[in-house]
Parts: C-alpha cells; sequence; structure tokens
C-alpha cells in the first residue's frame, strides 16, 4: 500500500523517474472537480518521499494521463459534464416535443425526478451548495428553494401515491465502506425528516399513484438486482420475484412503476441481446410481454407517460 484517499479518481501514470501522476477530487462544494498530482515513489522500498505536489487547479474531470517517454510532457483528458433541468411541452399527445427550455440557471449537476402534485414545479436533486440536496423550482421561477438539505448526499427524490410525502435516499459519504443506503420521507407541506427503512445498495424507488398504494425499491449486490415492495408508512418491505432479464450478466438495469402500480417495466442497462427490449410485468397475472427495439443502439433510461399507456 503506497497511500489511501477516498477522493482519488480514475487517472494514473507511473513515471520512469520515480514519480507517481494521479487524478484526486476537490473537496466540497467543487466536488465534481478533478486535478493531478504527483508524489515520488523510492523504488527500493516502495514508500513515499517527499510531500504530493499539484500539477493542474482547473474545473471539470480527469478521464486518462499519459506520461512522454523523455518524462517532459504530461497528456491527460479533461471532461466537464453539466446535468441541468430543461422543460419541454408534449404536443401530439406526447408524440411529439415542443422547444426545450432551460429551467435551471446555474453550472452544477441538476437531477430531476418528480413534480409536484400541482404539476407547476420541478423537484430534483443539485449540488449547489455542496452535497446533493433537494430542491423544488416553479417552471417560471428563476431560482429554486431548498426542499430537504444537510450534510448528506440525497437522491432520487418521489412522492408517495397520495402525493403528500416526499420519499427519498441517503447515500453513503464518500469513502464509507458501507454500503447501507437509507431512504427517508418528509411532509410536502413541511417538517422534520423521518425515517422509512435503510438496505444494501438501494439504488431506486417509486411509487405509484392513487388509488394504487404499491411502492417499489431495488437493491444492487454481488448476485445482480433485487426487487421489493415497500410500505412508506412503516417502512415494512416484501422481495418480489421477477422473471430474470437475458442477457444481463447480474448487470443493474433500469425500471418505471406504471401510474396505476399495475405493470412493472424493465431494461438491460448493460445488454448481450442483438437488440435491446423492454419487459413489461404484469402485477394482476404474473405475465409478461416484449417490446423490441430492432436496431437500436441501447436503452438506458424510460418512464412511463403520465396516463399509464406508453413508455
Amino acid at each position: 500500500m503506497l497511500f489511501s484517499d477516498s477522493h482519488l479518481g480514475p487517472g494514473l501514470a507511473w513515471c520512469n523517474d520515480g514519480r507517481l501522476i494521479y487524478s484526486l477530487q476537490e473537496r466540497s462544494p467543487n466536488q465534481g472537480d478533478f486535478n493531478i498530482w504527483s508524489v515520488r515513489i523510492d523504488e527500493h522500498n516502495g514508500h513515499l518521499t517527499g510531500n504530493p505536489m499539484r500539477i493542474t487547479s482547473e474545473p471539470g474531470g480527469i478521464g486518462a494521463i499519459s506520461v512522454s517517454t523523455d518524462r517532459k510532457r504530461l497528456a491527460f483528458v479533461r471532461q466537464t459534464l453539466q446535468r441541468d433541468v430543461y422543460l419541454v411541452d408534449l404536443l401530439a399527445n406526447g408524440m411529439r416535443l415542443g422547444t426545450p427550455r432551460l429551467l435551471t440557471l446555474d453550472e452544477r449537476q441538476d437531477f430531476p425526478y418528480d413534480w409536484m402534485p400541482d404539476s407547476k414545479a420541478v423537484l430534483f436533486t443539485s449540488d449547489r451548495d455542496g452535497p446533493y440536496h433537494i430542491f423544488r423550482q416553479g417552471i417560471d421561477q428563476g431560482a429554486p428553494e431548498l426542499v430537504v438539505g444537510g450534510d448528506e448526499d440525497l437522491t432520487i427524490a418521489r412522492l408517495n401515491p397520495d402525493r403528500s410525502w416526499l420519499i427519498y435516499l441517503i447515500m453513503p459519504k464518500l469513502g464509507e465502506t458501507s454500503t447501507i443506503v437509507r431512504m427517508m420521507r418528509v411532509p410536502l407541506n413541511g417538517g422534520p425528516p423521518q425515517s422509512v427503512l435503510e438496505g444494501p445498495g438501494i439504488n431506486n424507488q417509486q411509487c405509484a399513484r392513487s388509488p394504487s398504494t404499491l411502492c417499489l425499491f431495488s437493491e444492487i449486490g454481488a448476485s445482480g438486482v433485487k426487487m421489493f415492495s415497500f410500505d412508506p408508512t412503516d417502512g415494512s418491505s416484501r422481495e418480489i420475484s421477477l422473471p430474470p432479464l437475458p442477457g444481463t450478466s447480474g448487470f443493474p438495469y433500469d425500471w418505471t412503476l406504471s401510474p396505476d402500480g399495475k405493470m412493472l417495466a424493465r431494461t438491460a442497462k448493460l445488454s448481450t441481446e442483438k437488440d435491446p427490449t423492454i419487459r413489461l410485468f404484469s402485477f394482476e397475472n404474473g405475465g409478461e410481454q416484449k417490446i423490441a427495439l430492432p436496431a437500436w443502439a441501447g436503452v438506458t433510461s424510460i418512464d412511463w407517460a403520465a396516463d399509464g399507456k406508453s413508455l
């Protein structure tokens, strides 16, 4: 072991003069940025010598590092990702999109998950004040309002069936060895957060809409993905047995619950099948049907239309 740091990035190069070049993630609130550092290694005993030295100081991620043979030049890939929330009108009964309009006017990472019950504001997570927190922003507002904050990373913010609670996940902190994810709920009209349940590798949760009471969450483990139904009021849960997705080789898949809670749609994010497919599982009769998407390069994100009649 040379050294350990939970902020180490993917870039790495070993110079033939004994220097180790590596990428390191910046601290909050700049955790989306990585920069290059170097440290010398004593090749006789394998120990570090001297203090690490910063080489770059710029925004963005580091994708790869390469050092020239004469050790005079360093090449690297600088990646800058900008995730934003856009609004777009659905035209022709949802078969055509209008002109997209940018909602989040900032340079942070924003991920939309749900709408407020009146359909006049969007719920999304953002790292604009450090950790990922939950915000809501009206469709005609220029800035968002904080819904849930704190010093932890929050994600997957969705509403319960009767649209009175916001349910979300608290992810393990960077550098923690634990994979336990906590599921929380908070009243939409204000109040303190409450614990619902926790489990290893929870990566998604979603509820149908009233009068259905069905809520689901998924866990990623060594054996693949497991699905569970749960009660957001008392935290009780039960594993659901589903037909396996062919060609997934244990890789995670994306899923979405129909608004009426009768159907589950799934698609493998990494599949060995020739053409991607979406598989629909019926909770009413246990049957499954397949929607083939021939000649498509891949499908990684799916959701139901509001009327539950299309994907």
